[in-house]
């Protein structure tokens, strides 16, 4: 559920192996298994320019609120 916590029965979520891929560690999820927060945000990095470019401008517009 929380990658930067230990690994325990209450920090675990059974999932099949589509759902279990890499970014599984990027992410928080909540007991259902919905993502609640970003845990690592540099795998924005990993992405192109053009999403690079559109989370830019988001964060732009959000912090100037």
């Amino acid at each position: 559920m929380d990658p930067k916590k230990p690994l325990t029965m209450d920090n675990i979520i059974p999932q099949c192996s589509e759902c279990n891929r890499q970014d599984r560690n990027n992410f928080v999820y909540n007991k259902k298994g919905r993502v609640i927060k970003i845990s690592d945000p540099k795998f924005i990095l990993r992405s192109d320019n053009e999403t690079k470019k559109e989370m830019l401008e988001l964060l732009k517009d959000e912090l100037e609120k």
